[in-house]
C-alpha cells in the first residue's frame, strides 16, 4: 500500500522522468537512496540486499546498488521496485541452488548479483566464479544428507563457493585413511573432505 500511494502521489505531478532501468526497459518514476532500503524490508528480496548487500557477489564484478528506483512496467501498467547502480544497471536476487533444483526462497539461498552474471548463470551453480566472503553468513559443520553446502577456499579459507547438495557423506575410498567425505548430487566424481565444507546455519 505505501507503495501504490507513492505511485499515485507522483502520478499526480506535471513532470516525469524518461529514465529507463537497463535491461529491463521499466520507466522510473521515483527514486530513492539505498539508505532507504530498510522501509522495505517486509519482502524477502529486500530484507537479502539489506543483510548481504548490494553489490554483485561475483569477485570481478564492480555493480553496486546504489539507489532504489520505482518502476512502471510499460505493457503491463504494472509497478515494480529495483534496486540498481548509479547508471541504472539492475542488482537482482540470485538463488544460490536454483529453485528447478530444489533451491528455497530462504534467506540463506539468496545472494546479490548484476543482471548479467545472473543471467550468465542460469541454473548451474558452477556458471560464474560465484564467492562470498565466509563472514558473510552464519556457518555450521552440522553436515547431513540433503543439505545444501559450501566449499572453503582462498589463503586463510576466508571465502565460500557455492558446492551444491549432499547426496551421501562416507568414507573416500581413494584417500590412504578412508576419511569421511562428502559427495555432491550430480557429481559423483568428486569427494571432499568433510572440514573443508560448510552450510548456512538455521
Amino acid at each position: 500500500m505505501f507503495i501504490i500511494e507513492k505511485f499515485e502521489e507522483y502520478n499526480n505531478k506535471e513532470t516525469k522522468p524518461s529514465k529507463f532501468v537497463k535491461m529491463f526497459n521499466y520507466k522510473v518514476i521515483q527514486e530513492e537512496p539505498i539508505e532507504n532500503l530498510h522501509l522495505y524490508k517486509h519482502k524477502l528480496k529486500n530484507m537479502m540486499f539489506l543483510t548481504k548487500g548490494t553489490k554483485c557477489v561475483v569477485d570481478s564484478c564492480d555493480k553496486v546498488g546504489t539507489k532504489i528506483v520505482h518502476c512502471e512496467i510499460e505493457h503491463n501498467k504494472k509497478h515494480s521496485m529495483v534496486i540498481v547502480t548509479d547508471d541504472y544497471y539492475p542488482l537482482t536476487v540470485d538463488h544460490i541452488m536454483p529453485k528447478s533444483k530444489g533451491g528455497l526462497d530462504e534467506l540463506s539461498n539468496l545472494q546479490p548479483m548484476c543482471y548479467y552474471h545472473n543471467q550468465l548463470k542460469s541454473n548451474d551453480t558452477e556458471g560464474v566464479n560465484i564467492t562470498i566472503p565466509m563472514t558473510s553468513i552464519d556457518i555450521s559443520y552440522d553436515i547431513e544428507v540433503g543439505d545444501f553446502v559450501y566449499k572453503k577456499y582462498g589463503r586463510g579459507n576466508h571465502l565460500l563457493r557455492p558446492l551444491g547438495v549432499v547426496s551421501s557423506i562416507e568414507p573416500n575410498p581413494h584417500h590412504p585413511n578412508g576419511n569421511i567425505s562428502i559427495k555432491i548430487v550430480g557429481n559423483d566424481n568428486s569427494w571432499h573432505s568433510r572440514s573443508s565444507v560448510v552450510k548456512a546455519a538455521k
